[in-house]
């Protein structure tokens, strides 16, 4: 995974959280049959990559946690074994991201410009 010494590679670290957030909120949906759990289950998932997304570091430690539910519904499928490690590196990453981002923008080594901005509604 590397250092985050960098805004850019803190940056890329965190969206990788973002991309497995938004990978889970679709296989969430997709695996479950189109329950009404699932789309709950998917949207949570889909605005905590958006706050990743974000630099949100609070949604970052949320998704990093909520592997451990993952966690205990895979434990005794294999393919989901490894489901499991590709989203916690995922989610790792992002963690691990956020907070490089954040320290690094503490010690001045920040440009506003890297922090996405909402669309604009026009």
């Amino acid at each position: 995974m590397g250092d985050h010494n960098d805004i850019e590679t803190a940056r890329s670290a965190a969206q990788r959280g973002a991309i497995a957030a938004g990978l889970l909120a679709l296989l969430s949906v997709w695996g479950s049959g189109f329950s009404t759990w699932s789309f709950v289950d998917a949207g949570l998932f889909a605005v905590l990559g958006v706050l990743i997304y974000r630099m949100s570091r609070a949604a970052a430690v949320s998704l990093a946690l909520s592997i451990v539910g993952y966690a205990y519904s895979f434990k005794s499928d294999s393919g989901g074994s490894v489901a499991l490690l590709v989203f916690a590196m995922g989610f790792v990453s992002g963690v691990r991201g956020t907070l490089a981002f954040h320290r690094l923008r503490k010690q001045g080594a920040f440009d506003p410009e890297l922090i996405p901005s909402a669309p604009e509604n026009g």
